[in-house]
């Protein structure tokens, strides 16, 4: 990679496509090289978000700023709206002003700011001209020359702006364990309830109501009663099984957002993040400023409500008798036991325990947020996440993608084989020389496609079963992935027939998975 940084106001017209926006994937590793001696990899972090660094890579994850057309045709720049929220305030200001400059001079009247609902032409990209190191060299040069003289400098005020040191850093909640006045990832395993309280709600079935239903009360489980209002009933509606509710001690180092703080947000950091394993059981780990969104319960008549997602909300409906306008209370005293819920190291970052989850698992797969509540319940925000239970199980020979089959399969014996091999698929997406980053790697583990075994066979008959499947063999595999596929097809068509699955289920099922490999590109 050919990762470098430079400042805002400094950042040429041709640099604009290289310009990276994905900054909650990036790993110290990824970046190491460009980050100013003696800066810690988290300040790094927050002078991208605030503009006060610009990194610039060959082919960003994510671009920072993307081109588009008007309604009469012309080529304008504009901030990218995924990267958008990830953007203090004053850098989304700054990087408008700065493709403002050039917007005007190709003679589009739009800004930067534009967003997505301006009607606009589909705008398709030209393979890019291959030029050799010295070419590319050289029209950089002339470009900047150019730039140069057309554009006309920022102001000293405008400069000192970005020159200020970065804002202390703040999060809905982070370690205990990191040094007083810093928001650092953590490095060690640390039990939730040592950082605040915490609650678990689940179905409360016996009131007419099943375990399925779409429209069920909510009873508390565990922990503390932190999102219950007297005289109120939770109620949830939509398929989610099992909700946590967590709500952060106050440091007294002032890292932490206060409630105004967040009432003005509409994502909001966090380092503790929380989620469900294979079981069902609630398990958290550390994460380096995760962004979550943020969902204001209101009030609707007798009734405060908060639509998570459209289909999934969370209702407090009277249990009886008339709620009125009275002041709403709530006991913060936990009314139960409290049990420990661990909070694990990310991959990398620390020692590994017993049954500890060292890697994230993917934010697709969470469904958490950051909840404010009017000022008359007392509740302070609170940071909830909920299970859902509307996937079915895989079934035998069911075909997908990875990601999609994985999160659907636990302890039911079956096990996801990705055909041809991932370690072959992997030395294939970087057979250019180019290393992928962890966040790519991942992301093409989850977007390639994968076959439904019983992990007996995956075990036996499969050609790349853990050390079968060598170096020198997934090497070879890679530089024909069709052909790897149909052996790694006949390797397990015997042993699928032994365990009774017709000739026509294997046959369509492996015609379906090498259809699928041929629309992802891998046969090309």
């Amino acid at each position: 990679m050919n990762d470098q940084t430079t400042q805002i106001y400094n950042l040429m017209r041709y640099e604009f496509a290289q310009v990276e926006g994905d900054f909650t994937s990036l790993r110290e590793s990824d970046v190491k090289s460009v980050i100013p001696a003696g800066m810690r990899f988290a300040d790094f972090l927050g002078q991208l978000r605030s503009a006060h660094q610009v990194l610039l890579t060959d082919v960003p994850s994510i671009p920072l700023l993307i081109q588009d057309r008007d309604e009469w045709g012309n080529q304008y720049w504009r901030v990218n709206p995924a990267v958008e929220p990830h953007l203090d305030s004053l850098a989304f200001k700054a990087y408008t002003a700065r493709v403002e400059l050039v917007n005007h001079g190709i003679g589009s009247t739009y800004s930067g700011s534009v967003n997505a609902s301006v009607s606009t032409e589909p705008y398709v990209e030209r393979e890019p001209v291959k030029l050799t190191l010295a070419a590319r060299l050289n029209k950089q040069r002339q470009e900047r020359l150019r730039e140069q003289d057309k554009i006309p400098l920022p102001s000293s005020a405008w400069q000192n702006a970005f020159n200020q040191p970065p804002a202390k850093p703040s999060r809905f909640a982070k370690s205990a364990l990191v040094p007083r006045g810093r928001c650092d990832i953590g490095t060690q395993r640390e039990s939730l309830s040592s950082l605040g309280d915490y609650a678990a709600y689940t179905i409360a079935v016996g009131q007419g109501i099943s375990a399925a239903s779409e429209d069920a009360f909510l009873a508390r489980i565990g922990g503390a009663a932190l999102a219950e209002l007297p005289g109120l009933a939770m109620k949830i509606i939509g398929r989610a099984g099992v909700l946590a509710a967590f709500v952060p001690n106050k440091f007294a180092d002032s890292t932490l957002y206060s409630a105004e703080d967040i009432r003005e947000k509409d994502r909001v950091e966090t380092n503790i993040r929380l989620g469900f394993n294979t079981e069902g059981r609630i398990y958290g780990y550390h994460v380096n400023g995760a962004m979550i969104p943020k969902r204001e319960v209101k009030r609707v008549g007798e009734q405060f409500v908060v639509a998570l997602e459209p289909d999934v909300t969370i209702e407090w409906v009277p249990i009886s008798g008339d709620f009125g306008g009275k002041p709403i209370l709530v006991n913060p005293i936990p009314e139960m036991e409290k049990f420990d819920i661990w909070i694990h190291p990310q991959a990398e970052q620390g020692q590994a325990f017993d049954n500890t989850y060292i890697t994230p698992i993917a934010d697709a797969d969470l469904q958490d947020y950051i909840l404010t509540f009017p000022a008359e319940t007392g509740l302070p925000p609170l940071y909830v996440v909920y299970q859902k239970t509307d996937k079915p199980k895989v079934k035998p020979l069911e075909v997908g993608t990875y990601g999609e089959l994985a999160a659907r399969s636990a302890k039911d014996g079956m096990d996801i084989d990705h055909i041809p091999s991932f370690k072959a698929i992997e030395k294939w997406a970087s057979s250019d020389g180019e290393d992928l980053t962890a966040a790519e790697i991942r992301a093409l583990k989850n977007t390639t496609n994968g076959l439904t075994i019983p992990n007996e066979i995956h075990r036996k008959c499969s050609r790349t079963y853990g050390g079968r499947n060598t170096d020198k063999q997934s090497s070879l595999d890679a530089l024909d992935l069709e052909t790897a596929a149909n052996k790694d097809m006949k390797a397990i068509r015997g042993c699928l027939a032994q365990h009774g699955y017709s000739k026509n289920d294997i046959d369509n099922t492996f015609d379906k998975l090498h259809r699928l490999n041929k629309e992802a590109g891998l046969y090309d």
